[in-house]
Formats: C-alpha cells, sequence, structure tokens
C-alpha cells in the first residue's frame, strides 16, 4: 500500500510544518484494510514478514511440546480455580480502562484530543489486531492510521502511539524498581539476579535517550527519519515535562502496570502454582519486553519461552511456567475480540473516510 497523501482543509495548515511532515515519515504504510477500491491495479506485497512469523511461532512450538510435559500442562488447566479466574479477568479489564486513559492523556498534553469514545474504539482494534489475528497488520498501524482518519496530523497520531508504547514499558519498569530491594534475596546468587536493575537502568536510560533525539549530530538532519525522531523527542518532553499531565500519567500508567502484573500472579494463583507477586513484579517486565520482540505471531511461542526460562528462576517447574503463558495468551486474546465486533461494525465507515481524505 501507498500513504494516501495528507489530509487537505483542516490538515492542510497543520501539515505545512516542517516538524509535522517529518513526524509523518515514522509513520508505517496505511493498512491494506483501509483500502479503497478505486478501478486501479494495485499490486500487493508477498507476506514475507507473516510467513516468517508463522515459522518461528510453529519452530518454537515445537521445540518447547518436545521439551515439556503436555500432559501435566493439561492437568493445570482441568483443575483451574474460577475464582481467581475471574479475578484475572477484572483486572484485565482495569489494565486496558487504564491503557486506553493513558492514550487519552498522553493525546491531550499534545493538544490534540479525539474524544473519549473514540479513543476506546480506536485502541480496542488495535488490541483485537494485535492480539486475535495472524496478521501482518500491526494494531499500532491501526491505532496510526485511525486517528488520522479520525481528524489526527498524522505526525501527532505517530508520536503518541509511540510515547503510549514506550510509556507503558517504562511504567512496568518504575514499579519494578518499587521490588529491587528484595530481587536480590529472591535470586540468591544466580547471575540473573542483575537482570531486573539491568533492564530497569535501560528502560530510564532509554526514556533519557528519547527526550533527547533532537540533540543529535546536525549532519544527521539531512535524513528525514532523523527529523522525525527528533520531533518525537520534542513531542516526548511536551508530554512528559509537563507536571499536571505527568502527574496523571505517572497515576494511570502505574495503576495499569499494577493490573498488568497482577493479571500474571492471579493466574499463577488459578492455576494454583506457587508463584509470588514479588517474583511477578520482578520478572514479567522482562517477559513483556521479551514478548514485544516482533518475530512470532502475537509474541506466541516466544512469551512461552521466555516464561518458561524466567520462571524457572524462582523454581517454576517447565510444565507450570508453560501453563501460566499459555493461560495469559488466551486471556489476551479473549479479551480483544470486543475490539474485532468494533472493527467490523467501523470497518466500513473508516473506509469511505479513508476515501474523502484522498480525493480532498
Amino acid at each position: 500500500m501507498v500513504r494516501p497523501p495528507p489530509h487537505t482543509g483542516s490538515h492542510a495548515t497543520d501539515m505545512s510544518d516542517t516538524s509535522e511532515q517529518d513526524l509523518a515519515a515514522l509513520a508505517p504504510e496505511a493498512p491494506e484494510e483501509l483500502a479503497v477500491d478505486d478501478g486501479k491495479p494495485h499490486p500487493r506485497r508477498f507476506p514475507w514478514s507473516l510467513i516468517v512469523k508463522a515459522l518461528v511461532t510453529a519452530g518454537l512450538a515445537w521445540l518447547i511440546a518436545d521439551k515439556v510435559d503436555i500432559a501435566a500442562v493439561a492437568d493445570r488447566f482441568r483443575a483451574i480455580d474460577a475464582g481467581w479466574l475471574l479475578l484475572a479477568l477484572v483486572a484485565v479489564a482495569a489494565q486496558l480502562a487504564l491503557a486506553a486513559l493513558r492514550w487519552e492523556l498522553i493525546l491531550k498534553a499534545l493538544h490534540s484530543p479525539l474524544g473519549g469514545r473514540k479513543v476506546v474504539e480506536i485502541f480496542l482494534i488495535g488490541l483485537f489486531f494485535n492480539q486475535a489475528l495472524p496478521s501482518s497488520i500491526g494494531g499500532d498501524a491501526l491505532r496510526i492510521w485511525r486517528s488520522y482518519n479520525a481528524g489526527l496530523r498524522l505526525g501527532r497520531a505517530v508520536s503518541s502511539v509511540l510515547l503510549d508504547r514506550a510509556l507503558g514499558f517504562v511504567a512496568l519498569f518504575v514499579l519494578a524498581a518499587g521490588g529491587l530491594p528484595w530481587s536480590f534475596q529472591l535470586f540468591g546468587d544466580h547471575p540473573m539476579r542483575w537482570a531486573p536493575p539491568a533492564f530497569i537502568a535501560a528502560a530510564l536510560l532509554g526514556l533519557v535517550v528519547l527526550l533527547l533525539l533532537d540533540r543529535l549530530p546536525q549532519g544527521w538532519q539531512r535524513w528525514r527519519i532523523v527529523r522525525g525522531l527528533a520531533g518525537l523527542a520534542r513531542d516526548g518532553r511536551q508530554v512528559l515535562l509537563n507536571l499536571r499531565p505527568l502527574l496523571a500519567m505517572l497515576a494511570v500508567g502505574l495503576g495499569s502496570a499494577v493490573s498488568s502484573v497482577g493479571v500474571v500472579w492471579l493466574l499463577s494463583q488459578a492455576l494454583g502454582l506457587p508463584l509470588s507477586y514479588l517474583s511477578c513484579l520482578m520478572l514479567v517486565p522482562i517477559l513483556f519486553t521479551v514478548t514485544a520482540v516482533p518475530i512470532s505471531l502475537a509474541g506466541w511461542g516466544l512469551r512461552e519461552g521466555a516464561a518458561i526460562f524466567l520462571f524457572g528462576l524462582v523454581g517454576l517447574e517447565e510444565h507450570d511456567a508453560l501453563a501460566l503463558s499459555l493461560a495469559y495468551g488466551l486471556m489476551a486474546a479473549l479479551t480483544s475480540l470486543p475490539g474485532g465486533v468494533v472493527w467490523a461494525l467501523t470497518r466500513e465507515r473508516d473506509r469511505r473516510a479513508h476515501a474523502v481524505a484522498n480525493k480532498t
């Protein structure tokens, strides 16, 4: 797909700003689901990325199934506690609500509000494409382009989604930092005892680097993507260096992080696993970071392998760690399904909006 030209009308003046155009360079391609039938042939790209991810997922699944006692995993699922499972479902709902609110606060800090209803709609659709579909269309890409169709400047849509992603991970590691005084006792003399503080330091350093990307050498500015990263840094400072929205985002971000870690712990209790909240606090941020590496379908296979290794550090058996990871993945997929309903109900409307944007 070729990116559509920038909106005109209300968008034209905004997009004439150089920084805004540079930020738009970071946008992914417009997803095919927004394509309009204009009577012209549009060659389809071979889905190499999707095929590679499917092969990686299948390969990891085969390796894990060959190593782990699958019958023991099934036993854990058969004995699952419905009460704890229901609490985990409530925690997922809280986490998703807070994550959507975090994105809305970022948009407001950038003076680009979409409105609560539209934010929830687009957020749920992005979640559906991230979790429930073996698709080459990323949920974040859909969030960006649907926000653009809803009236947001393309650069603002890009920076809001990227900043939301970044702040979500940073919040997890800030929360984990609270457990550092007890982490060395948890891991004993294992070399991996240094992993949580290393990841926490890397997350905070990454945030600082993000905010300073516009300080790169002047000679690098000839590349548009570098200028786009500079625009992202300026937007990041606008979001994070304003005390009032920062306090609200910190509260919401930490609440979302607490809920994310809580989901994993509650699922472990539903499965009857001997796993402490402190263990989840130290290991879940690392698990989520590894899962975010885009080399498998929705993190499947990669998440399970990482869970077996990480939770093994605190004494969890391989089949128990696999059961926990599968339970989390299934719940994530299940709770993303409402986004599929929203997508089906709004797809044609957004396709028409995309067509209008291309004609004006």
